[in-house]
């Protein structure tokens, strides 16, 4: 007979169906780390820190106030990169439509006696002004639906540099302004064309009342597609403005302590709970999301930890997990099973104890105690006759667990087939248990998993 101890084998079914056994200290152990986790993400969020006892180093306070720089400028270029109109046009296909306005002052110079003086200039600029107020840049947003954020880029979309546009016309003339309006479809640069021309239009009446008599008249205009690689090399200059950002901003991070990464945080947290724009959701300092995403990856670790345990527990472990581990480890014949005598207690989600249960035993038929008992004295029958036995001797390291009565039914059964069953003490305990299984032939052993 094998060495149990040394040449125990590990069947990995076996140790998975024992795991899930244990599938409520694994649940435990997940909510345990879950409420950890997720506790502790709302407890830095909503941490105190105050701004202004709080005092370090002078070279810490450099590397702090270096971070708070680039922080500044990353959270600019993000929000830029995110909602402004330019950013999101589609370089290789976008609408453009250049609208040339031609103002007459009616100002007339007869040599050599100059009247008055030219306010051409002055009148140009106070029309081009209209186009670049809030109530201007709030119809922009209304007109091409803009997100909230993205409206104090709006102006982005009427550009009168037309950098990225495409003059025909002449645009050095000092009468001359030209308006180039960029849309992601064709609609969306017909509705702000007509945007535009209504509040030129709706200025004229102030600017003659402050300019005095004049004519403003549209010269040229034309919806057309466009491609574009100066738009394009602009979008690309931002993007990696931000990359750049981030980058620094991660190199600055990492020369921050603990201590002064709690500050970082609390100073973006006073900004963000100073600002009138900041939304509802933002001023909790964490997002429910947030803390629900650390929960469940609490859930998932402490799972895994349990289940590594529980492995650990299994492997190292000497117990005779199941009857069929005897058998395949020693080479003997299981000559059946006896259930527990009383039954387990009834728990909550018994099923799936059950369920687990069923496959660690691989299925077998349930059977009652007395059941069992009898299955057992035939099988002794059956092989006491094949070898013509008359004497057995039953031992084992938990024989003590076989009950009184249940030995005397075993005896009577057998000794009314003319065999003859000893029942001696457990092997563990008793040298004259161990000395008698050592000399005798024929021998049942009596074990009990786990």
């Amino acid at each position: 007979m094998n060495n149990y101890n040394e040449e125990r084998e590990i069947n990995l079914v076996d140790m998975f169906w024992s795991i899930c056994l244990k599938w409520r200290s694994i649940v435990l152990w997940g909510l345990i780390f879950a409420l950890i986790l997720g506790g502790y993400t709302f407890y830095k969020s909503n941490k105190t820190i105050d701004l202004e006892t709080i005092e370090f180093e002078e070279e810490e306070e450099e590397a702090i106030d270096a971070y708070l720089a680039y922080e500044s400028l990353y959270e600019i270029q993000a929000d830029y990169n995110e909602y402004s109109p330019l950013m999101q046009l589609d370089a290789n296909n976008f609408y453009t439509n250049v609208i040339t306005y031609y103002v007459d002052n009616h100002y007339q110079v007869e040599y050599p006696v100059v009247e008055g003086s030219n306010n051409i200039n002055a009148l140009v600029q106070a029309y081009k002004a209209s186009l670049k107020t809030d109530t201007f840049r709030d119809s922009i947003a209304t007109v091409v639906e803009l997100d909230r954020k993205a409206i104090p880029y709006a102006t982005e979309l009427v550009d009168l540099n037309n950098m990225y546009g495409d003059i025909t016309s002449t645009s050095g003339a000092d009468n001359i302004i030209t308006v180039t309006i960029y849309g992601s479809t064709q609609t969306e640069c017909e509705s702000l064309s007509t945007l535009v021309k209504e509040t030129i239009t709706s200025q004229s009446e102030s600017m003659t009342a402050q300019f005095g008599e004049h004519d403003i008249t549209v010269v040229s205009e034309g919806i057309k597609a466009t491609t574009n690689i100066n738009l394009s090399n602009y979008q690309k200059i931002n993007i990696d403005t931000y990359t750049s950002y981030k980058t620094s901003l991660e190199t600055q991070k990492g020369n921050l302590s603990d201590t002064a990464l709690e500050y970082v945080d609390a100073v973006a947290k006073s900004h963000k709970e100073d600002s009138e724009e900041v939304e509802t959701t933002e001023r909790s300092g964490v997002s429910i999301t947030t803390i629900i995403k650390y929960a469940i990856i609490g859930l998932i670790l402490g799972a895994f930890v349990a289940v590594f345990f529980i492995a650990m527990a299994y492997i190292l472990s000497t117990k005779l997990r199941v009857a069929d581990g005897f058998e395949r480890m020693f080479g003997v014949k299981i000559l059946g099973y006896i259930p527990k005598e009383t039954p387990a207690k009834k728990k909550i989600f018994g099923f799936i104890d059950r369920m687990f249960a069923s496959k660690l035993n691989r299925n077998k038929p349930k059977l009652t105690k007395d059941e069992a008992i009898d299955m057992i004295i035939t099988d002794i029958k059956l092989l006491a006759k094949q070898y013509d036995v008359k004497e057995v001797y039953a031992t084992g390291t938990t024989i003590t667990s076989v009950s009184e009565d249940v030995q005397d039914y075993i005896s009577k059964k057998l000794s009314n087939n003319d065999v003859n069953i000893y029942f001696g003490e457990s092997i563990l305990t008793s040298a004259t248990a161990l000395e008698d299984a050592s000399t005798k032939e024929n021998i049942v052993i009596i074990e009990k998993a786990g």
